[in-house]
């Protein structure tokens, strides 16, 4: 049996773990967005929410702490799998 403070001590760890991949994932792999208007009627309605694929183009690796203080950055990606293609949704950050 574990004592309080090794099951503290483990519990703590998980939780670091998960945040740490939760980070990686929304980085590198997906992530939300949500539509506000409806200037993409029919195919995306008003308060439409879904996931974007990021390994098609390849993800954004930024300096966050720059942008941040409003400092120039530079915008690099990682490698992506394939093309855009008509009929694709593109979303951007504004």
């Amino acid at each position: 049996m574990l004592g309080l403070s090794k099951f503290i001590m483990y519990m703590l760890m998980v939780a670091v773990i998960g945040v740490g991949l939760y980070w990686l994932i929304q980085i590198t792999t997906a992530c939300s967005f949500h539509t506000p208007s409806g200037s993409m009627s029919p195919t995306l309605l008003p308060d439409e929410s879904g996931l974007v694929n990021k390994w098609k183009m390849g993800a954004r690796i930024f300096n966050i702490f720059d942008a941040i203080k409003g400092k120039p950055y530079e915008i690099t990606r990682l490698p992506g799998y394939g093309q855009l293609e008509r009929g694709d949704i593109i979303v951007f950050n504004y």
